[in-house]
């Protein structure tokens, strides 16, 4: 699974704006065991109302801003439920031109929280989509956590079709198992000129030791928004193996007097392990901090995870 954008015809407006994700509790797969898993999942989910248009306008440059829109969404498949979304937009139309080139573009970040008997899941939703001269592209993930009865479980998701009022996913759902360990990991990034963020990290408890890093990331929100949020592809590599993580979750920019910083916090999800961590399962909390970092380039980012982690 990658933050990579992939080409994708017949995503128009109105299938970001109809964002969507409910799942019902896995109270079975939540139950006392000492093997954790990955179970792959796919569900489709449907816009059933607007309970909240939200605020919306054109700023001077034309972009359109939409904040704080609440959707009921429908969700069937693998999973089935319903969920509430918080909806945040941030979109450029097509015809925008500039030095003769013209683009559009659409960004979109969506807080989710699933409210079912004895549990419920909550989590981030990021989606970018561009328009450019003789290319498009679309990338979205959303990360959930699981709350209650699915405490333990996380899902990491994409979509992989959809329409003027659905999306289908198809992703992976996690389950932690006992006995958990600690997972405390902080990590130093810096961007080169084409903005590739490469660095290391150093790291106690399941994760043991130090090595290299390396990141991709999927932002949502304009220059011009200072609150969007932000989806994340961590991986860490020794000569051991490597761990490779993703996240979502908001961001904050604040303009200091002497300079710029950009905050970051969410979940994250350890998705895939190789070598001596082909077994490694973690999930845990995220900050980050983004902006003159000591790197030779101006910028570059801090991270800090700390969470649990078990070894099958």
């Amino acid at each position: 699974m990658s933050l990579r954008p992939t080409r994708r015809s017949g995503f128009g407006m109105a299938l970001i704006v109809g964002l969507l994700l409910g799942i019902m509790p896995l109270t079975a797969l939540a139950s006392s065991h000492h093997t954790a898993t990955r179970t792959p999942v796919a569900f489709t989910s449907t816009v059933i109302e607007v309970i909240d248009p939200g605020e919306e306008w054109v700023d001077e440059a034309g972009i359109y801003h939409l904040r704080g829109q609440v959707q009921i969404e429908e969700v069937t498949g693998d999973i089935t439920g319903t969920a509430t979304l918080t909806v945040n937009v941030d979109s450029q139309p097509l015809g925008e031109c500039t030095d003769e080139v013209c683009y559009s573009y659409s960004t979109v970040w969506v807080h989710v929280v699933i409210a079912t008997e004895g549990g419920g899941w909550e989590g981030t939703y990021i989606s970018e989509s561009q328009d450019l001269p003789g290319e498009e592209f679309f990338a979205d993930y959303v990360v959930l956590q699981g709350r209650g009865a699915n405490a333990g479980m996380d899902i990491v998701a994409s979509s992989v079709d959809g329409g003027p009022d659905f999306l289908a996913f198809e992703g992976t759902l996690s389950t932690m198992a006992t006995p958990m360990l600690g997972l405390n990991t902080n990590v130093q990034l810096c961007a080169d000129q084409d903005f590739n963020f490469a660095g290391g990290y150093i790291s106690s408890g399941a994760l043991e030791g130090s090595g290299g890093a390396t990141a991709e990331f999927l932002v949502a929100g304009t220059e011009f928004t200072h609150h969007y949020a932000l989806a994340g592809l961590l991986t860490l590599s020794d000569a051991h193996g490597s761990v490779t993580l993703t996240w979502a979750g908001d961001a904050l920019d604040l303009d200091l007097v002497t300079s710029f910083v950009s905050h970051t916090w969410g979940h994250f999800v350890v998705v895939e392990g190789t070598g001596a961590y082909a077994d490694l399962f973690g999930h845990g909390r995220i900050v980050a901090t983004a902006g003159d970092a000591g790197c030779a380039s101006g910028f570059g980012v801090r991270l800090s995870l700390i969470g649990e982690a078990h070894v099958n």
